[in-house]
């Protein structure tokens, strides 16, 4: 599955690596919930791009550089 680049918008296919990343998630049922997910980070090959990898979001579960869902960062 291609991911954009954040910068250019031009999908991104090539795998750089990948990290694994927690997130903690709003509680269920008074107890805290964590999220264990793999996430890949991506070169972009654009020449004119300046930004030369980057990591791929899921879409309203993650931002950038958070540590908790949207749904507990709201």
């Amino acid at each position: 599955m291609a991911v954009t680049c954040p910068d250019c918008g031009t999908p991104a296919r090539r795998v750089h690596s990948r990290y694994r990343r927690r997130l903690a998630d709003a509680g269920l049922g008074g107890r805290p919930v964590v999220i264990d997910l793999c996430v890949r980070r991506l070169f972009c090959d654009t020449a004119r791009c300046a930004r030369r990898t980057f990591a791929a979001q899921v879409a309203e579960l993650t931002v950038r550089y958070g540590c908790r869902t949207v749904v507990l960062a709201e």
